[in-house]
Order: C-alpha cells, then structure tokens, then sequence
C-alpha cells in the first residue's frame, strides 16, 4: 500500500477518532476538544433522569460522531436527543441503523441490550464505515451487532486482500470502563489496516481492547469478524462459552502484554490463520475446555515471550499445521488436551524452553505426534499418549535442541517411526512404551548422539542408525540385561546396564530380559547368546571382566517355579540352584577368571556338557552289559532249582 493510500485511510473520521483515543500519552483536554472547536456544528442535549442517571449526549458534525459524555444511555435516548434519522434510524421497533460513529466518553455508559435493540446494524458501505468506541462503559446484552452494506442489504464481506472497511468496536488505550458483551450476535466486524511499517494495525479488527481491564465476553456468537477478539496491554478479560466461526484471520488473539485472561468453553473453527494465539509478551493465560478445529494455521498457538501459561482439557482436530504450538515461549504447561488428526500434534520450536507438556493424547497427526526443534531445550514431555502419527510419533530435530526429558509416554501404531532424532543430542528418554510402529521403533540420523534412553522396556523393538556419526545408548537402572540381534555386548556396572549401539550396528532388535548382572567392582561385559524358551530350556551368555577378583551377582527369571537348575561355567557344572516361585534363580559367580562361558538349564543329563556325556555313555554301556549277563545267570539258576523241586 503506497503513502498515499495510508493517509487517505488515515484521514477517514472513522479512522482519526480511535487513532486519537488510543494516543495515551495526549492529555486528555486535547482528546475531549476535538470536534468541539465550533459549536455551531454540535448539538448537545442533557437529559436529566435524576442526579445518578443523568446522561449527556452531544453530536459532533466534523466527525460525525455521537457522543455520549455523561451518564448513562440507550439507543433510545440517543435517537430521541438527537433526533436526526440520517444518522440512528429505527427500521423497526427494536432493528436499528447506525450511520455515524458513537463514542462513549470516560465515565459514561452505553447500554445496547434487548430493551430497546435487537439488532443494530453499522453502515459499512462503499468505503465508509463507522464505529462504536467506549473510553467509559459499553454494555452490550442479548442483541445482535453487525455490519451493513445498505447497497447490497446485506452484512457487508470483505473483498480478496481484506481490506474494505467494516465497522468495529474498540476500546482505546485510555479508555477507563469496561466493554461487556454477553448473549449477543457480534459479527461482520473489522478489516486489515496497515500503518506506514507495514504492520496491520489492531484498532480496526472487529473486537477490539487496548484497555477495559476485567471485561467480560460471555455466551456469544462471533462470525466473519476480521479477527474474532483482539487484546493488547490489557488484563484480566473474561472470554467463555463463546462460538467464534469463520474468522478471516485470528479466531481469539490476545497480544501484546496481555495478562491473567482466561479463555475457557469456546468453539473456534473455521479461522483464516490460527484458532487461538496469545502473542507478544503474555503471561499468566488459562486457555481451558475449548474446541479448537478446522483452522488455517495452528488450532491453540503461545507465540513469542509468553510466559507462566496453562493450556488444559482442549479439544483441537482438524486444523492444518499443529493442534497446539509453542513458539520463543517458555514455562507453560500444556496438559490434558485431545489433539487428533491435525498436520503435527503439538510443535514445540524458536528457543522455547521450560515448557512442561503432559498427559495429552495425540491422535492421527499427518506428519508428527510431537514435534521439538530449533534450540528449545530443557523442557518435560510426560504421560503423552501418541497414536497413529503417519511419519513420527515424536521428532526431536536440530543440535542446539538439547536438554529435553521426556518420560513415560506411549508411542504407538504410527505409519513411520516412534522417536525419530535428527542432528539432535543430548536428550534423556525415560521408561517410554515404544511399540507397535511400522517402520522403526527408534530412528537416528545425522550425528544425533548421546541421547540416553533410560529404563525402557524392549519388546522386539527395532532401532536403525542411519549414519555413521550417531548413536544408541540404552541404561538400567535396576541392571537389567537387554538382547541384541546382532550379538552386541551390554556393560553392567555397580548401580546400572549400558548398552551403546553404532552405525555399524544399524536395524538391530533389541529386547529387555528378565536377568540382571551386579560386579563387586570396575564392571563387566555381558553378551547374551541364547535365552530360555521351550526350545532350548537353556540361557547361554559370557560374561568378561578386567580384574579376576570381580564376583557378580546374577538373578536370571523366565524358568519353572520352584524347580532345580544347574549352572555350568566354561562348561563345568559349577552349583545347582531352585527357582523360586516366579521362576527366577539368584547366585553370585565368584570363582575368578576373565572370560567366563555360563549355561544354566535344567539338572538333567541333557543340560551336562559333551564330555560328560561321552563318560555316561563308556560306563553305561558295559555296566548295562554286565548287569544283563547277572540276570540272565540268575534267571539260569532260578530255573534249575525249580526242577530240582519237581523231582
């Protein structure tokens, strides 16, 4: 938009009023002049209704602007002081068509309510539109608000680029009332005005409060405003059981330096970019119990510098970037919501950190579950439930995105991978279920190292590194044993297990035993050469350590209860053992060596090693002979002596 094109728009007197209003920094002698210079072009009335009721309403022709200066009013009263059809027409008894701007002075009030209004209609015709500004009070109750093109005799729509001006409502920056808007219609608000840095300027939007601490939206309807509510440098705003629909931009956007909002029980769809944002320098928001869908941009968005924030029990699906996202904004918490079927679950990016996101299921997101990147660190994902995810269920992207926990969440049956690193180091996964993913359970590529994944459970879970610059590091803490495929040996130390997997060892599969391993001292390292299953009734492992005089202590479960078993070491038996009523042995190996062969299995001669069997068989052979040839003598014997008898 050129210069030119600014000061045409800025000269408009729907334009000049609120920019003046909202320059608090003007002493307010200045703002209360303007259009009071001749009053040969205004009519002032005073209507006295009692010494608390007594209201002022005067009209000023320059900016063709109602004011209300005292007191309290209505649109009746307005229409009957001024007198003038041309500029408050009643259609009917209750419909009404505004054709000049009302501002409502400081400590006065405006009511527009059901008493006199159903319907009150803002002329917003051919490039002239005007406004409803309130310094003071605005009360506005079960009625509807809208604009009007009296061309068409219709609400009036904005064009392709936005910009045809659309009456608005706005509380300015030294407005010292509140706006209330409760069981009402407020829609066809609002349109886009740049100012001369390219920024598109808030006053003009549709809803608008640059003041008005403690107002109150409640059980309305919003459709086809530019942006359904704006907020900046204001606090402590009420904004439930709200429907917020068809919003060109925003839905709801509180920004910059609002505080303590709560924003609970709406339904926003259909917005031209996000849902919901808070912007800029927020703190202290509650966003709580809404639905948020079918939105442009993000469903639910904290962006740039908020702060001290509580996202619970929201509902946002459908929306075609993220059901939630967290842009440069740290210690929120994001908890308890339902995010289905959007491109990515919750995005989490732009140096956020401190952040804490529990509890959410995550449903169906076309690209990733949770997605972390761009040096946002230190921050807690916890009780997550990720489902269905077509390409990851968790994506940790970037080297400066470090720090991160995240602790027992459940990915599952996504298309693609589980966790998926990316340049990422230097995070700690915690007791995370990862099962049941089509293509990998844990993927990394691109120099991800030194990501711990600790006291997880591993059932046939597949890991893959892609390159030779990253890692898997895998801890226990209970020093429990888990397999490879791949015959990769795990270290036990004193307090835990630590199995590490490199590039050469890609597409491994790994599964967490029912065995742990304790050395005395140093450590040592244990590789599993076959488990006990019903095929070979044995566990098979070596076990090697750095100095001789290291015991280790081993409980090793998945037997018969309390049956006998033997353990042979370096292919002597070494002791037998009963499993006790889990099926689990416990003894502690401390005969010495460095490289030591364990079998433990059943007591039966198919468990001895070959050599004794080869002993078994030379003293079996000619003892059953011997044995056989002592019967047969006998019976011999036995046979005489009875003919004997018979003789």
């Amino acid at each position: 938009m050129s210069v030119a094109h600014i000061l045409a728009a800025f000269l408009q007197p729907y334009v000049v009023i609120p920019l003046l209003l909202s320059l608090s920094f003007l002493p307010s002698s200045i703002i209360l002049a303007f259009g009071d210079e001749s009053m040969n072009n205004t009519v002032s009335e005073m209507v006295d209704k009692g010494h608390d009721n007594a209201s002022c309403i005067l009209y000023d022709k320059p900016t063709k602007t109602i004011k209300i200066c005292g007191g309290k009013a209505s649109l009746n009263q307005i229409a009957s002081t001024i007198n003038n059809s041309s500029l408050l027409a009643r259609e009917s008894s209750r419909i009404w068509f505004l054709n000049a701007n009302i501002l409502v002075m400081n400590g006065a009030t405006l009511f527009i309510n059901s008493t006199d209004t159903d319907w009150l209609k803002v002329n917003s015709t051919g490039g002239t539109a005007y406004s409803i500004v309130s310094m003071g009070n605005l009360i506005i109750d079960n009625t509807k608000i809208t604009s009007w093109n009296s061309t068409s005799n219709s609400e009036t729509l904005l064009d392709s680029d936005e910009t045809t001006p659309r009456a608005y409502l706005l509380v300015p920056s030294n407005g010292t009332g509140q706006l209330n808007i409760t069981n009402s219609n407020i829609s066809y608000l609002g349109y886009l005005v740049f100012d001369e840095f390219g920024d598109d300027v808030g006053f003009f939007t549709g809803i608008a409060y640059y003041a008005g601490d403690g107002s109150v939206i409640n059980n309305n309807t919003i459709s086809y405003n530019y942006r359904g509510f704006y907020a900046a440098n204001v606090s402590d705003i009420t904004f439930a059981n709200n429907r917020v629909d068809n919003s060109y931009q925003y839905g709801y956007d509180p920004h910059t330096g609002a505080a303590r909002m709560k924003i609970y029980n709406n339904i926003i769809y259909n917005s031209g970019s996000h849902g919901i944002i808070c912007s800029k320098l927020c703190t202290e928001f509650l966003v709580y119990n809404n639905t948020s869908f079918n939105n442009t941009g993000h469903g639910i968005m904290l962006d740039q510098l908020v702060e001290n924030s509580t996202v619970s029990a929201n509902i946002a699906y459908d929306n075609k970037y993220s059901g939630i996202a967290i842009w440069n904004s740290s210690k929120n918490d994001v908890e308890n919501n339902l995010i289905d079927n959007n491109t990515f679950g919750i995005i989490i990016t732009r140096n956020s950190h401190d952040n804490e996101v529990k509890e959410n299921i995550i449903r169906t997101s076309k690209e990733a579950g949770i997605f972390i990147y761009d040096n946002s660190t230190r921050n807690l994902f916890e009780n997550n439930t990720v489902l269905n995810s077509d390409n990851s269920g968790i994506y940790i992207r970037d080297e400066q995105t470090a720090n991160n926990r995240f602790f027992k969440n459940t990915v599952s049956q996504g298309s693609g991978s589980g966790f998926t690193f990316l340049n990422a180091s230097g995070n700690i996964l915690i007791d995370n279920d990862v099962y049941g993913n089509a293509n990998y359970e844990y993927y990394l590529r691109n120099g991800s190292i030194n990501n711990p994944i600790v006291d997880t459970i591993y059932r046939d879970t597949d890991i893959t590194i892609l390159d030779n610059s990253s890692n898997f590091i895998s801890v226990n803490n209970e020093n429990l044993i888990t397999s490879a495929s791949k015959l990769v040996p795990i270290t036990v130390y004193d307090k835990n297990s630590t199995l590490a997997i490199y590039s050469a060892h890609r597409n491994i599969i790994l599964d967490l035993l029912p065995m742990s391993a304790i050395p005395s001292s140093d450590f040592a390292g244990i590789l599993i050469k076959s488990t006990f299953t019903n095929t070979t009734n044995q566990w098979r492992w070596t076990e090697t350590v750095p100095v001789e005089s290291i015991s280790t202590k081993y409980v090793v479960g998945g037997f018969e209860p309390n049956k006998l078993f033997a353990v042979s070491v370096n292919g002597l038996i070494w002791t037998t053992v009963n499993s006790n009523s889990t099926g689990h042995i416990t003894f502690t190996y401390e005969r010495g060596g460095l490289h030591r062969e364990f079998v433990v299995g059943e007591w039966t001669m198919i468990f001895w090693p070959p050599s004794l069997k080869t002993m078994a068989i030379i003293v079996m052979i000619p003892g059953g002979a011997l044995i056989l040839f002592v019967a047969i003598i006998l019976k011999r014997r036995r046979k005489k002596h009875a003919e004997r008898i018979i003789d």
